[in-house]
């Protein structure tokens, strides 16, 4: 069973600021590709704690690169759009019905400035990015 918990603002205009809901959209679907297994149905992959490291840094360099996409196609001449600058954080461990809680404060202009969280889960696994 996977899931992905979005908290949407729709106080973000997707055309002039920050897009929360392509970016919930596409960390649910990095995790997806990382943490599920190709089964029929897709499974959660196991939890290995050697691994979670490697796990962890893969989802924050493959959340960059989409990132750097995005940036590559908001600041061509035909497109409206800025360039952003991103900070991408990423929690995961064992789901074991233990509770994962993060806290953030940001400072910014808040037309131009957004946040985005996603909480992804398996039977093995919990993610929150």
């Amino acid at each position: 069973m996977r899931t992905a918990a979005c908290w949407q603002d729709d106080d973000y205009d997707n055309e002039d600021g920050f897009d929360v809901r392509w970016m919930q959209a596409m960390v649910a679907k990095l995790c997806n590709q990382l943490l599920m297994t190709n089964d029929q149905p897709p499974r959660g992959v196991a939890f290995q704690q050697i691994k979670v490291p490697q796990w962890t840094n893969t989802l924050v360099e493959n959340i960059l690169k989409e990132l750097a996409l995005k940036n590559e196609e908001a600041t061509k001449p035909d497109q409206p759009g800025q360039a952003y600058k991103y900070v991408v954080n990423a929690f995961l461990q064992q789901n074991v019905g233990a509770g994962l809680l993060t806290a953030c404060a940001t400072y910014g202009e808040k037309a131009m400035d957004g946040i985005a969280s996603v909480k992804w889960q398996s039977d093995q696994l919990q993610v929150q990015v």
